[in-house]
């Protein structure tokens, strides 16, 4: 059997925590809408949203290849990287090349997708980057 979700997730934040150790690195907020930058530097925060599954490979429909799709995002107070305060550009180039060192069992993890987000009050910009790999369910 391949990876459980929270094996993959648990990955990303590890790999994540080692490239941003001055940063809140966690699993996105339960309720979304109320989210509050609160560490003084940014955040990285981390959920899947979405799977796409393969047609079983064996006729009892075992060996089934999927992707998941975890959706980092990278909040921030500053779009240009400040003296203290690490721009949104330069967190989403660092977190890219981080991740896409990021080995799974069939697969490194690819990126499919970066983009821009929100600006919440207070400035804090929100970016964020779809992130895939191969898993096998057997």
């Amino acid at each position: 059997m391949g990876a459980t979700l929270n094996a993959m997730a648990e990955a990303f934040l590890t790999k994540l925590e080692d490239t941003f150790p001055d940063l809140e690195v966690d699993h996105y907020p339960d309720d979304p809408a109320k989210y509050q930058l609160k560490h003084a530097k940014g955040a990285v925060l981390i959920t899947m949203v979405d799977r796409k599954f393969k047609p079983g490979q064996a006729t009892d429909g075992t060996g089934q290849v999927n992707e998941p799709v975890f959706q980092v995002t990278y909040v921030t107070r500053s779009l240009i990287s400040k003296k203290q305060n690490p721009g949104a550009y330069d967190l989403l180039d660092t977190g890219r090349d981080a991740l896409t060192k990021l080995e799974f069992d069939l697969s490194n993890a690819s990126i499919t997708r970066e983009f821009f987000i929100d600006i919440k009050p207070g400035g804090v910009w929100m970016f964020a980057q779809n992130w895939t790999h191969t898993d096998y369910f057997d």
